[in-house]
């Protein structure tokens, strides 16, 4: 499987704004789909 790297690039986007504004709601799902991932998505700090 190929990895979408649009798809990667836009969790990432999400993931700043939710850590922007502390939701850690948003973080969580954020990130349980960068895992879900995580072969193809280097998660970016």
């Amino acid at each position: 499987m190929k990895a979408n790297s649009s798809r990667c690039q836009e969790l990432n986007k999400q993931l700043a704004m939710y850590r922007a504004f502390r939701d850690m709601d948003g973080i969580a799902a954020v990130t349980r789909e960068l895992q879900m991932d995580a072969c193809a998505c280097p998660v970016k700090n």
